[in-house]
């Protein structure tokens, strides 16, 4: 038997929805802002970086047609739980194995979670609030992404 969640309060849920799409959104800056860094520690060519940003984009893009689905089946929740899932393997085979070759495949998870993170937020948030107030919650949740990427791009370099 299952029992119904128990309702979150909306800014709680705009809140995490925007920090989800925030930390998953920055597979697709990471490799941009560290070229440089990546080109010298990884030896790759430029190329190499920018396989890795397509891989993420090019996935989120077309696994998005197919996230909706989803999200129409199991929730908003349950999707971006889904999406994170992807993100921390993501982030656990690029770390745990290093080098270049993890990486192509962190994208394309990283990718697939983001794909089911950007339905499953959306939805959450616009279930949260009321439609008055949607716009402007569903623009804070966008916003994660803006502002991962201007911290990514100040913290990266030194890094």
């Amino acid at each position: 038997m299952s029992f119904p969640a128990r309702p979150r309060p909306a800014a709680v849920v705009v809140g995490a929805s925007t920090l989800a799409i925030a930390f998953n959104s920055a597979y697709g800056y990471v490799p941009g802002f560290m070229a440089t860094a990546l080109r010298a520690d990884l030896g790759i060519d430029r190329w190499h970086v920018g396989l890795l940003v397509s891989l993420y984009f090019g996935c989120a893009g077309v696994a998005s047609l197919a996230s909706g689905r989803v999200c129409d089946r199991i929730g908003g929740r349950l999707t971006v739980f889904g999406g994170m899932a992807f993100v921390v393997v993501a982030s656990g085979l690029a770390a745990g194995l290093g080098g270049y070759a993890a990486l192509p495949a962190a994208g394309v998870l990283a990718g697939l979670g983001y794909s089911l993170n950007n339905v499953g937020t959306n939805v959450a948030v616009a279930g949260a609030v009321r439609p008055r107030r949607r716009a402007v919650a569903l623009s804070t949740r966008s916003s994660g992404i803006l502002l991962m990427s201007a911290l990514t791009a100040a913290v990266a370099p030194v890094v």
